[in-house]
């Protein structure tokens, strides 16, 4: 499982600027906590972009941006690094695959640049895209996986049902979101070390990106969520002086 809780977009981002944006959904509307408040390309050009300053050279491991409307004809999907703001030839010039629901990206190694740029081609310059949340920044991955049975993925249906008092129902339809909770046995020091640094961070307030099987199931396990709840730390066994864990994490998904 990976955690994505440091997004330097909110904290790291001095300047964002954009190759075009609408004028009531700006480019700064990426760092926004709402999904659904994107950034909305203009409709002169069919190169866009998106383009963080951080500063100084940050380490970033993972790119992801949800809530996209691109589409599968668009092209040059790519998340770049560089040392100065200069695209010619871009230290990181990373070309993603296209998802029709989010995308993400890994790399196999900390990259350090100052300034990160997400850009594509459109398939028509007179179109527009939109792209809400975009993650730039490190992630954690658990070192002890999941328990067998550990996973619960809930449906919770925010719709409105009532019965009328002939008996019928009627109801008002509204979203639904998934409730994920995820359960750690025997896990080390270091990693109950780290679930504790990243629940000090985020809290239940802030939230962040989890990829529960990144391998296995790509982008059906990977949601946008804040905590809903913590569990205790329970220490199960003590050897030598090295205790070992278990603990169980519930994720509401933000919609």
């Amino acid at each position: 499982m990976r955690l994505l809780y440091d997004n330097l977009v909110d904290a790291g981002a001095t300047v964002i600027t954009s190759s075009s944006e609408g004028t009531d959904l700006p480019d700064d509307n990426v760092q926004h906590d709402l999904r659904t408040k994107v950034w909305r390309t203009g409709t002169s050009t069919a190169l866009e972009w998106v383009k963080f300053d951080f500063g100084s050279a940050q380490n970033v491991q993972a790119f992801a941006a949800i809530n996209h409307d691109l589409t599968g004809s668009d092209t040059l999907i790519k998340i770049q690094a560089n040392a100065t703001d200069s695209w010619g030839g871009p230290s990181v010039d990373q070309a993603i695959t296209w998802n029709a629901d989010d995308l993400a990206y890994y790399f196999g190694s900390a990259q350090s640049y100052r300034w990160w740029r997400f850009t594509f081609t459109k398939s028509a310059s007179g179109e527009t895209r939109d792209v809400g949340r975009i993650f730039i920044g490190p992630y954690y991955e658990t070192t002890k996986k999941i328990t067998h049975e550990g996973l619960d993925i809930v449906p919770i249906d925010l719709s409105d049902t009532r019965r009328a008092i002939g008996g019928q129902t009627y109801s008002d339809e509204r979203s639904i979101y998934h409730q994920v909770k995820v359960s750690f046995d025997l896990i080390s020091n270091t990693q109950m070390a780290q679930f504790k640094t990243i629940a000090e961070a985020v809290g239940t307030h802030t939230p962040l990106f989890i990829d529960i099987d990144r391998t296995n199931m790509a982008y059906a396990w990977f949601y946008y969520v804040k905590y809903a709840s913590f569990s205790a730390r329970k220490v199960k066994l003590h050897p030598s002086n090295s205790p070992l864990w278990s603990t169980k994490m519930t994720f509401n998904e933000e919609l």
